[in-house]
């Protein structure tokens, strides 16, 4: 419910805790820990760090992992303020930095486009 273990699946984000492991077989899988080796991804990751997109850092994978889909689709680029919403529900945030994951998603969107 939380979303901090999303990982993305086909493109597509997923909760990792309730995804069965060998229902993903031959599925390709992306977890944060792979963001790193991904050139497309590195605007995403340097506007969380600069908009102070995380606190305590609970959920900043599933958030990050989110948005990852976004921009992996292509749909960051054109997505409106409201589907940035509609598309980050199910990332919860106990320290309530929506404000800044909500910058760093605008960020990010301006260097994509």
């Amino acid at each position: 419910m939380c979303g901090a273990c999303t990982v993305v699946v086909d493109g597509e984000p997923t909760s990792g805790c309730h995804t069965v492991a060998a229902l993903a077989d031959g599925a390709e899988v992306a977890t944060v820990e792979g963001l790193s080796t991904d050139p497309r991804l590195r605007a995403l990751q340097e506007a969380f760090i600069d908009e102070g997109a995380f606190q305590c850092g609970f959920c900043t994978s599933g958030q990050l992992m989110a948005a990852a889909a976004l921009v992996l689709s292509g749909r960051l680029a054109t997505a409106t303020d409201e589907e940035l919403r509609t598309h980050m529900l199910g990332n919860l945030c106990r320290c309530g930095a929506y404000h800044g994951i909500a910058r760093a998603l605008h960020r990010a969107r301006e260097a994509c486009r």
